[in-house]
């Protein structure tokens, strides 16, 4: 074999002639000793080399091979699979010397040896995470064998562990349509997985009872660290650090991941926590992400001690090709059995279990007391009770249009919706058995006077077809509600409740049981009559919608929600005041943020990515550098700042009247003071770093100055 110590350009010169090669002695990257020695271990680098135009960063399609560097084998880098094929997402086994990948285009999982021998199929799915049992020291591998077809790239219905040697010998290990999981890592006691549940919503899950322990932020590459100290951690949208948990701290914090040099200016991806928890690897430098690069490098960094920062970094220099989905196995690690966690875990659970519960035997009742339906809030799991099997499950409203999450993560439904599919058939199913309906929000109206009739809630299907709406008509608020006496449109059915006063929060609670509709708002009772007679035997398969009908458009409310439950009974007054008060300690506490408007100059414009390059994210934000003109009120020290905006929302491009030189009204609050954008996508063409960042919460051109 020709021993080739020169630049990865020769490499490619010998591939196309087919002339076989090795790079031990590579000059243009990290000799195997500085690796050692950045380590302190035999290390192994694993990683897919895109053989083109390094444009394939999600490494999907056929045009990669599977590269390796072993530091104590005296190859350098060199091809562990040289055939240019598909390899997705490879994994190294505990022991180092098996990797098990899968073929993304195929759905198939492979495991080969490390020296490229014994290339096999273990099984149709994606694999997602490598496991070797303590116990007996069988190695298995995660897979996600029930795609979720509805989903890019597809959550898991149904993860299987898979026996690497013996394919046959399967265990299922989650098994839930309701919350599909994927990119996860598990524990070395095989008990719990940082994992999307599902994407961009993340959790650290307890495998063994089928549980979430934890919600996450949003975000992508949920990781969890190799030993047993369940510390996780999950990607922000803007590709430049991490969200750090720990299972006994209710806090997260930041880690910035791109502190390299040669990274500090860009973004970074793939990152993966190697077998050793104070290793990680991540790919970069990206201008962005969706546009790859030869430029595209294999980094290995190492936390501190408290896993604030990254302390070092060393970049392998690999070739000068697009180099994805880093893998690394460092030996001391797998010489070092893991301890098992003995502390506690902070649950900050959502309102309801996740996992797939017990089946409750047929006579057993849910709780007439709980809601059917309850969404409190966008940093929460919104559930539905189905009566039909006996169990809670999770249904979290879904956004279109340019429906977003507020500070106070409540709906802004002004020109867009939420739907809530999971919701729709238990609703239906309870309600109509009850005969009973109650329906409580919170209400912040835009609009002193809808011009038209707006639907703040209705479970319809048309403009034509409804089971019950609240709508806001003018300033007064409007109930449907459809039984065996009124229309399918439940017109004949329809009551003023109550003025609603724009720019406040107006609790309201109304009830309905057959003949009789009370209406509670702030606690008062402010409605108490007539209702239309009648069972609700008739209701149909409908949409729950918030802020829209279901045809989205056609009957746009302009507001904001910050709750709303659906019970399948009637609340008294008691209960009425209750909840209201129950609203009123929440928001008691809140401290205002600051806001500053400002004319500011638009000096850079970040073009707006499509919505193919982002994909699975439908929104992204776009960051601009500003300078101030004039500040109008509020204070603000920097000069030069940097503002974020949306520049796509529910996958489509927003238009935008932004021009390099052109000024902008701005009203500005520190991106700092936004949780809800934790985990968005942000992207930046600016190569100004350091300058203070804010986010625009209302913007107007103007020539004003």
């Amino acid at each position: 074999m020709l021993i080739i110590p020169f630049h990865s350009t020769v490499l490619r010169l010998l591939v196309v002639a087919g002339i076989p090669f090795n790079l031990a002695g590579t000059t243009d990257g990290k000799t195997a000793d500085e690796i050692r020695s950045f380590t302190d271990s035999r290390t192994r680098v694993l990683w897919v080399q895109d053989m083109g135009k390094g444009s394939d960063e999600h490494c999907e399609k056929s045009n990669s091979r599977l590269m390796g560097i072993d530091t104590d084998d005296g190859k350098g880098e060199h091809p562990i699979l040289a055939k240019i094929s598909n390899y997705y997402r490879p994994l190294i086994t505990r022991g180092g010397d098996k990797i098990v990948f899968t073929d993304w285009i195929k759905k198939r999982i492979y495991s080969v040896n490390w020296d490229g021998t014994q290339l096999h199929e273990i099984a149709t799915g994606i694999a997602e995470a490598v496991w070797r049992d303590p116990v007996d020291g069988t190695d298995w591998v995660y897979a996600r064998t029930g795609l979720d077809k509805k989903r890019q790239p597809g959550g898991g219905t149904l993860v299987e562990r898979i026996q690497v040697n013996q394919p046959k010998n399967r265990k299922t290990v989650w098994n839930n349509s309701s919350i599909p999981i994927d990119q996860f890592q598990v524990s070395a006691d095989g008990l719990r997985a940082a994992a999307s549940t599902p994407w961009p919503r993340n959790s650290l899950v307890n495998l063994a009872d089928g549980t979430i322990d934890r919600p996450l932020n949003n975000g992508c590459w949920p990781s969890l660290s190799p030993d047993n100290s369940y510390r996780c951690w999950v990607f922000d949208g803007s590709h430049r650090w991490v969200d750090m948990y720990q299972p006994d701290k209710e806090d997260s914090w930041k880690v910035v991941i791109n502190n390299h040099p040669t990274l500090a200016k860009h973004e970074v991806y793939h990152p993966r926590w190697t077998n050793h928890p104070r290793f990680i690897a991540v790919s970069g430098p990206y201008n962005k992400i969706h546009q790859g690069g030869t430029q595209v490098d294999v980094y290995l960094g190492k936390f501190d001690a408290d896993y604030r920062s990254i302390e070092k970094w060393i970049p392998l220099h690999v070739s000068d090709r697009g180099n994805f989905y880093p893998e690394v196995w460092i030996e001391s690690a797998f010489l070092t059995p893991p301890k098992a966690y003995a502390g506690p875990i902070t649950k900050n659970k959502p309102p309801v279990p996740a996992g797939k519960q017990p089946v409750a035997p047929e006579s057993a009742k849910l709780s007439a007391i709980e809601p059917i339906f309850g969404w409190e809030s966008g940093n929460k799991e919104g559930f539905v009770k189905d009566a039909r099997i006996g169990q809670t499950i999770p249904a979290t409203p879904e956004s279109r249009g340019m429906a977003l999450f507020g500070r106070n993560r409540e709906m802004i439904v002004t020109n867009g919706s939420f739907t809530v599919p999971a919701a729709d058939e238990p609703l239906t199913s309870a309600i109509t058995l009850s005969n009973k309906l109650s329906i409580e929000a919170v209400i912040i109206p835009e609009q002193a006077k809808a011009t038209h009739q707006s639907r703040i809630i209705t479970f319809s299907s048309t403009s034509r077809s409804r089971n019950f709406s609240l709508s806001q008509e003018g300033e007064y608020l409007v109930f449907r509600i459809r039984t065996t006496e009124t229309g399918p449109n439940a017109t004949k059915g329809e009551i003023r409740l109550c003025k609603l006063k724009a720019g406040q929060p107006n609790h309201v609670i109304v009830t309905y049981e057959s003949g009789r509709v009370v209406c509670y708002l702030n606690s008062k009772k402010v409605r108490d009559g007539k209702g239309p007679k009648g069972d609700l035997s008739n209701w149909g398969e409908q949409n729950l919608v918030l802020g829209d009908e279901w045809q989205e458009g056609k009957a746009d409310w302009h507001g904001r929600l910050e709750s709303t439950t659906i019970y399948d009974r009637v609340l008294s007054l008691t209960e009425a005041c209750e909840r209201y008060d129950s609203f009123v300690a929440k928001v008691r506490n809140r401290k205002p943020v600051q806001q500053v408007v400002v004319l500011a100059k638009i000096l850079t414009i970040t073009s707006t990515p499509t919505p193919e390059a982002v994909a699975p994210y439908r929104r992204v934000l776009v960051v601009s550098d500003c300078e101030v003109e004039k500040v109008l009120s509020g204070q603000l020290a920097d000069q030069k700042f940097q503002v974020t905006r949306w520049g796509m929302l529910d996958a489509r491009v927003l238009p935008s009247d932004w021009k390099v030189g052109s000024v902008q009204k701005l009203t500005l609050e520190k991106f700092s003071d936004q949780p809800q954008l934790i985990g968005e996508r942000v992207v930046s063409d600016s190569s100004e770093f350091g300058l203070g960042l804010y986010h625009a919460v209302a913007m107007e051109q103007t020539d004003a100055r």
